[in-house]
């Protein structure tokens, strides 16, 4: 869900003078000519793609949480400044609105399914603890009886 939904921040096209551009190439050239505070914030949220990019690669914590969630905020930046420069009219168009929304949705719902699956699991290990109970879990079925642990797919 994650994946789509920076997908679909990669592809929020932005309107030129001509020809519509996508949003990550944008990231990229934006560094190079775009007006200072904008430099700034497109800096940021290119920092912050190369934080979510570590943290996926790390186990999930309380940090990566955080990181993820400031991560999100930062991205939304730009775009955020970008809205509020020009009259709404020039944003009224389907590949604007539409990768938006995918992004303001699916992000935060990914981080929301990949934590309580992994709070999930640690609740499921913490009922293991007691050394003569019997549980099975839906999931990833954590069979368990005594002190054998088996978990089968």
């Amino acid at each position: 869900m994650r994946v789509f939904a920076l997908l679909a921040y990669f592809f929020i096209f932005l309107q030129g003078s001509m020809i519509l551009i996508p949003f990550g190439l944008f990231l990229f050239t934006g560094l190079f000519e775009a007006e200072p505070l904008m430099r700034v914030l497109i800096l940021l949220a290119d920092i912050s793609l190369i934080a979510l990019m570590i943290a996926s690669f790390n186990e999930k914590s309380r940090l990566t949480l955080v990181i993820e969630i400031i991560a999100y905020i930062l991205l939304l930046l730009p775009i955020v400044k970008i809205f509020f420069s020009f009259p709404f009219d020039r944003f009224n168009y389907f590949l604007f609105i539409f990768p938006t929304l995918c992004y303001l949705v699916l992000f935060p719902i990914s981080i929301v399914v990949a934590y309580r699956k992994k709070n999930y699991e640690y609740i499921c290990y913490a009922r293991l603890a007691a050394p003569h109970f019997y549980f099975i879990a839906s999931g990833n079925c954590i069979i368990a009886k005594g002190d054998r642990i088996k978990l089968r797919n």
